[in-house]
């Protein structure tokens, strides 16, 4: 009887650890996530970096994962010249480690997209003088 009772327990509580609860992901985490990635879905790298540019951020764009990773750019020449003079941001709920389904597509969405976006500052910061942001 006590073997029955444990094994319907552990079926009722199943679908709490498969929806992510027990690795620790907050409610507030995962509505994040949806959201950013619905920003994703319909972003315009371009005119995203325009505005940024009007505002004088030239951060570049990473995932987190491991380590940061910065697509559209040669990650040699981003750790010794770009991050140093410019920065990055980093989009949120991107990680190497998926804890519900729509992460993995943030990290596909948003790896496209910091791509983009990353090769067109690289060209901006080419082409234009550009001072770096002051650090206060």
């Amino acid at each position: 009887m006590r073997t029955v009772l444990f094994f319907l327990l552990v079926l009722c509580l199943a679908p709490f650890f498969r929806d992510g609860i027990a690795e620790g992901m907050s409610q507030k985490e995962r509505t994040a996530i949806r959201k950013e990635l619905t920003r994703l879905r319909t972003a315009n790298p371009a005119m995203d970096l325009e505005t940024a540019m009007t505002h004088g951020d030239y951060r570049f764009v990473g995932l987190m994962g491991y380590s940061l990773m910065v697509p559209g750019v040669d990650q040699d020449l981003f750790r010794k010249n770009y991050e140093p003079k410019f920065g990055f941001k980093v989009i949120e709920g991107t990680s190497d480690y998926f804890e519900i389904p729509e992460q993995e597509e943030l990290v596909r969405i948003g790896t496209t997209y910091a791509e983009r976006y990353n090769r067109l500052l690289e060209k901006e910061i080419a082409n234009k003088p550009i001072k770096p942001p002051s650090t206060k």
